[in-house]
Formats: structure tokens, C-alpha cells, sequence
């Protein structure tokens, strides 16, 4: 779906709309690590359903907690 929508991009607005995507797939991840920290998971869970260590995705998030307290 998505790709064939950039398939006949010039090379330019192509990595500006992956980008755009990566922008939103981050801004996503880290709304769904607060919630489930909301709702007690631990990071090695949120890690575990992220594929990555504990250490990374505590490392690209916990400045998110600490704007949040």
C-alpha cells in the first residue's frame, strides 16, 4: 500500500517521506512505552516486544519519564 504510493517518487520526496516515517513510527513507539509503563510493565516486557535490549529502549526513552514526573 505504502510503498506503491512512493514507488514513482523522485529520490528527494522519497526519504523526505521516509523521514515523515520514521518521525511518526518513533513518536508512536514512545506514546505506547508510556502507556505500557502506565500499566506496569517492566522495560525488559517493553523491550521484549520491541526486539531491542532493555539498555535501548531505556536509553531512547527515559527522558520521557523524567519530562513526565
Amino acid at each position: 500500500m505504502v510503498r506503491t504510493a512512493v514507488d514513482n517518487l523522485e529520490p528527494n520526496d522519497a526519504f523526505r517521506a521516509i523521514s515523515a516515517l520514521r518521525a511518526l513510527a518513533d513518536d508512536l513507539e514512545g506514546e505506547y512505552v508510556m502507556r505500557a509503563l502506565g500499566k506496569g510493565w517492566s522495560w525488559a516486557q517493553i523491550a521484549e516486544a520491541l526486539d531491542i535490549s532493555r539498555q535501548a529502549v531505556q536509553k531512547k526513552h527515559r527522558h520521557r519519564i523524567n519530562a513526565a514526573k
